[in-house]
Order: structure tokens, then C-alpha cells, then sequence
């Protein structure tokens, strides 16, 4: 499932990320295991979760947001001691840490979203709710530019990760333009 969570989103498998670090550190001096543990925790749930009532797909999404930043944090941690090495800086491996990073980004996306579904927000609230889903897509546009420079263009995960970046601009203009 990890591998296929790697491939779907940055078209190579976690075999070939975890192949490409190898020679630079030992895969137990870092914190594989437990980001698949973690990974495993996550993905399996996040596809159930789409079936669930919008109230507990909500909560769910809630409740995966520290498990995102956990598996950032160790993504962050493998980057931080790969920088010494001879990886080059534009590796797909360097920017492993925009890979929860989107995950989580989009899960507080469709949390603020379902706020107003759920219509959870005051009137006096959703201007900042907009605002603040703005600013949110803003940041996962960020990692979607920084993704797409690594990414293989012949890649299905690289024309996903197009497809992304196009409904994310179309949806930022609208949430700015009813911000504003």
C-alpha cells in the first residue's frame, strides 16, 4: 500500500526512495518503520473515509491531521540528514516532505469545506473561513509547483498532479473572489 501510495503520487515506488537513500544512510538509522506504520494508519482509513456521512468524514479528518504532521516530521527528519550527502538538491528524495505535506493540506482544505456544508460557520465567521481556505490552497499550490519540477513528465502522477494544480488555482480564485 506504501508503495503504491508513493507511485500514485510522485510516480516512482518507496522500493526506488528507499533504494536511492541506501547508499547515503543505513535504512535503521532512519525512521522508516515507523512512517509505514503511520502510512499504513492513514491511507487505509482515508479511502474508507470517503464513504462516510460528511459530520464523521469531518471528525475523521480532524483526527488524521497530527498523523500527517508525525509522518511530515520524519520525512523532514530523513531530508534533514540526507543534506550532507551528494543527493542532489532537486531529487525526487529531497522533497519527500511535500508528500504528507499535500495529504494534510488537502484534509484541512475539506475540513474548512465541510464547515460550510455542515454550516457549522456564523455569518460574521465565513469570510475568514474563506480566507483562510485561500490562504491553505495558497501553501498546497506551493508544494504542487515544487512537486511538478521533480516529478517525471511522462508520468500519470505527474498529470495528476497538473490536473491538481488547475482545480486548485480555479478553487483559490473563488474562494479569494468570495472573500473579498
Amino acid at each position: 500500500m506504501v508503495d503504491q501510495f508513493y507511485f500514485e503520487t510522485l510516480g516512482v515506488t518507496y522500493a526506488s526512495i528507499i533504494k536511492s537513500i541506501s547508499p547515503y544512510r543505513a535504512a535503521n538509522q532512519l525512521p522508516l518503520t515507523q512512517m509505514e506504520t503511520l502510512l499504513y494508519k492513514l491511507i487505509a482509513p482515508h479511502i474508507r473515509g470517503q464513504w462516510l456521512n460528511p459530520p464523521r468524514r469531518r471528525r475523521h479528518l480532524v483526527n488524521s491531521l497530527l498523523d500527517w504532521h508525525r509522518v511530515y516530521d520524519m520525512t523532514k527528519d530523513i531530508t534533514r540528514t540526507l543534506e550532507d550527502t551528494p543527493l542532489s538538491k532537486s531529487s525526487i528524495v529531497m522533497h519527500l516532505p511535500k508528500v504528507p505535506l499535500i495529504w494534510r493540506l488537502g484534509a484541512i482544505r475539506e475540513i474548512v469545506l465541510s464547515g460550510f456544508q455542515l454550516e457549522l460557520f456564523s455569518l460574521e465567521e465565513r469570510p475568514f473561513a474563506y480566507y483562510y481556505a485561500s490562504q491553505v490552497t495558497e501553501e498546497h499550490l506551493s508544494c504542487l509547483d515544487d512537486l511538478l519540477l521533480v516529478v517525471a513528465q511522462d508520468s500519470s502522477a505527474h498529470e495528476e498532479l497538473k490536473f491538481q494544480h488547475n482545480f486548485l488555482t480555479a478553487l483559490q480564485l473563488m474562494f479569494t473572489a468570495t472573500f473579498v
